[in-house]
Order: structure tokens, then sequence, then C-alpha cells
């Protein structure tokens, strides 16, 4: 059993990097069991958004607002596009340990079950931020042509 459970979190473990990779949030060198990963600097601007607690809820402070001189709001939309997509992956990996967690271990579920409930209350938040993200960014570029 326990060989079992090493190769489960072996794979779960594997998935989310290698999902983080394709994000790129991380970067790697070698193969298999060798391979050694990097992060990027979208995963160190993740980093600094900082999470403040407002009336039980969590909300994301923007890391900057403004827009540095030469570069168009398309391309600053999509780098915040790509930051709320990774914070999304996260927080789906979150959701489902949770929901890992409560099926291996029946007895916290009631316990475990808001930090469930408030990971997908944030989720829905982020998908809803970068919902209106892709569409101002398919308007900005029809506008274009």
């Amino acid at each position: 059993m326990q060989n079992k459970s090493k190769d489960t979190v072996r794979l779960f473990v594997s998935r989310h990097l290698n999902d983080m990779e394709r994000q790129g949030l991380l970067l790697s060198s070698g193969v298999r069991r060798k391979k050694v990963f990097r992060i990027t600097k979208l995963y160190e601007q993740l980093g600094k958004a900082t999470n403040i607690a407002v009336d039980n809820k969590t909300r994301v402070e923007p890391i900057e607002r403004t827009i540095p001189e030469g570069k168009s709001y398309l391309s600053e939309l999509v780098k915040i596009k790509s930051r709320l997509n990774a914070e999304l992956t996260i927080l789906i990996a979150e959701m489902d340990e949770y929901r890992s967690i409560m099926t291996q271990f029946p007895q916290t579920q009631t316990k475990v079950q808001k930090l469930h409930e408030e990971s997908t209350q944030q989720s829905a938040t982020l998908t809803g931020k970068i919902t209106a993200i892709t569409k101002t960014i398919e308007l900005l570029k029809q506008e274009a042509a």
C-alpha cells in the first residue's frame, strides 16, 4: 500500500509540475526522475501578488497597474491574463487536493469542506476575471484589425 501511495503522489506532483511548465511558470532540465525544475519570472510575479483578507473574502492585490512606456494595453492584458491563469491552476490543484483529503480521510470532511468551498469561490472569481480580460483582448484585437 505504501508503494501505491508513493506512486500516486509522484503522478499527482508530476502532472501539476508539467502543467506549470506548460504555462511558463517553471523551466525544466533533465529527464524522468532526474528532472530539475526552476522558477521563471512569471512565477515570481505570481508570488508577489499578496492576498489580503477583506470581510472573510480574499482579494488579490494587483502587482502593478501602470503600463510601462512603449508597451501596449493589449500586451499588458495578456500578461495579466497569464498570471491569473497561473493562479487559477494553483487553485484548481488546491481544490483537487482538498477533495482527495476528504476522500482519503472522511473524518476531516466537515473541516476541510469549508476550505474547499473557499477555493471554489476564489476560482469562480478568477474565472470571471479571466473571461472579462479575454473578451477585452478580443475586442481590442477586432478594433485593431
